[in-house]
């Protein structure tokens, strides 16, 4: 349920279909609205491991993951991203990737994978697997059975890895796995619109943690062998206070005492008082944002066809604010859709642009706008962004952009609840940043948003750092990343 009581219905909110207030946009239907009493996630304590429980029927997947969450720090950021790809290959019991693809085999087809992430200033490493549930097996009654093996094979990734003669972490999984973890770092550069914002918020964050891309750096690698990987994993990873986040059919207190008793026989013991060693992430920390005045512009050449425009506003508005819905709507009125100010005058009305939007960070408070545009075109772009930053700040926002806006996020929300992937992301964003906001939550919050809302987070938006990657020179006929191409709001968070 929403905090503060319960959920008013979104269509509620608003007076449909009288024009000059809703446009000829026609009013949220009741698919649209968000059901009454919609649930979120339950925490219960497990000696060392939060678990984090949605119960819902909607889904005939059970899906679970691990999440372990650790400060950005320049020294482990590598290994930390290589450890989990070494996890991914073999446990003690399933010491192979073929080993373990006949056990998900015989799961029905379950998945499994691994992945790092980073949110605000936290390196977040996860475990992720997924199995059908009992009840939709052919012949089976409702239970945890799919449940239970698909929580011993992560537990068993996290705690009991395959490993060498010598006891610790496989060499050859090391190495080839810090192979195409160098594949992958050098790969950021050849997508440049990554690339580009990866660039900015190196400038834009110079000296912080959130600088640190979350794949780490390709001078630490070479030192990464099969004794340093095995010695980060058993200080930082092996032991450390984890969560556990699942969304099940199964009521969170059945779902604990199977958990607890999984654990028991993969033999975590988390009593052995290395928990309060092990540093723990928290909330992002940063200074004030700038005053007005001019942003620091950092311009790089590479042989590229259209330049690539990457601008970082900065606002004191972060995740846990209360002014945070207002944040997103303005971000999705000024970039974050195909409807939105920046698309319509930058791209279609001066053809400036192959491709402009704008997203939140919103662990930092931060507003990206990127842009693919002509090389020649660059300054012409970016006073067009700018103008259309003031206009909403002067509030000259149309009733359809604002109506357009809702629906668009509302329905970017809605798909969201269809994933239990996706409620999972959300959860963790509240986790890291200490402040749980239900998708329900946000619905509603958002409907209530009006243009006064809006100008106000929008007067707080600061210009920070512009980063222009850009051509030197004629670029080669077979420079590769630039066609045209549609926008795609990347919106709201």
């Amino acid at each position: 349920m929403p905090a503060g009581g319960p959920a008013r219905p979104f269509h509620a909110a608003r007076e449909p279909g009288r024009p000059g207030e809703q446009g000829m946009v026609p009013a949220l239907t009741e698919k649209e609205a968000p059901e009454a009493g919609y649930g979120w996630f339950e925490t219960r304590e497990l000696a060392g491991l939060r678990l984090h429980v949605l119960t819902t029927r909607k889904f005939k997947l059970e899906t679970a993951r691990v999440a372990i969450r650790l400060p950005l720090v320049r020294e482990h950021v590598t290994a930390n991203a290589l450890v989990p790809m070494v996890l991914r290959r073999g446990t003690r019991r399933l010491p192979t990737l073929q080993a373990i693809a006949r056990h998900l085999e015989s799961l029905y087809g379950a998945r499994l994978s691994v992945d790092v992430g980073k949110v605000g200033d936290t390196h977040v490493i996860e475990l992720r697997g997924e199995t059908v549930a009992d009840a939709h097996l052919p012949g089976w009654r409702p239970g945890t059975r799919q449940l239970e093996a698909l929580l011993r094979l992560l537990f068993e990734m996290w705690l009991d890895p395959a490993r060498g003669p010598e006891g610790r972490l496989r060499d050859e999984y090391v190495v080839q796995e810090r192979e195409i973890l160098r594949r992958r770092i050098e790969g950021i550069i050849n997508n440049k619109r990554q690339y580009a914002v990866h660039r900015l918020m190196e400038e834009m964050f110079a000296g912080r943690p959130f600088a640190l891309h979350r794949l780490g750096r390709l001078e630490d690698l070479p030192a990464l062998d099969g004794r340093a990987l095995d010695e980060a994993y058993r200080s930082r990873i092996l032991g450390a206070r984890a969560d556990l986040l699942v969304v099940s059919s199964a009521p969170a207190d059945d779902v604990a005492a199977l958990a607890r008793r999984v654990l028991d026989e993969v033999g975590w013991r988390p009593a052995d008082g290395r928990l309060d060693e092990i540093a723990q992430a928290g909330p992002a920390q940063d200074g004030a944002p700038p005053e007005r005045g001019d942003p620091r512009v950092v311009t790089e050449t590479q042989p590229v066809r259209q330049a690539v425009l990457a601008l970082g506003y900065r606002t004191p508005v972060r995740f846990a604010s209360p002014d945070y819905p207002a944040l997103v709507v303005c971000n999705g009125v000024l970039g974050g859709f195909p409807h939105s100010k920046l698309f319509v005058h930058v791209r279609e009305r001066n053809s400036l642009a192959y491709f402009v939007y704008s997203r939140l960070e919103s662990s930092h408070g931060a507003l990206l706008v990127s842009a693919g545009v002509d090389p020649g075109l660059k300054d012409r772009a970016v006073a067009i962004i700018g103008e259309q930053l003031e206009a909403v700040r002067r509030g000259e926002i149309e009733p359809d952009e604002m109506e357009a806006t809702r629906r668009a996020l509302v329905r970017r929300w809605r798909v969201d609840e269809d994933d239990p992937n996706a409620l999972i992301d959300h959860y963790l964003v509240g986790l890291v940043n200490g402040r749980q906001r239900p998708l329900g939550e946000l619905i509603d919050q958002v409907a209530r948003v009006g243009r006064d809302e809006i100008v106000a987070v929008a007067r707080t938006v600061r210009a920070d750092t512009f980063y222009f990657l850009t051509a030197s020179e004629p670029a080669a006929p077979d420079a590769s990343e630039g066609q045209p191409v549609a926008s795609r709001g990347e919106g709201a968070s």
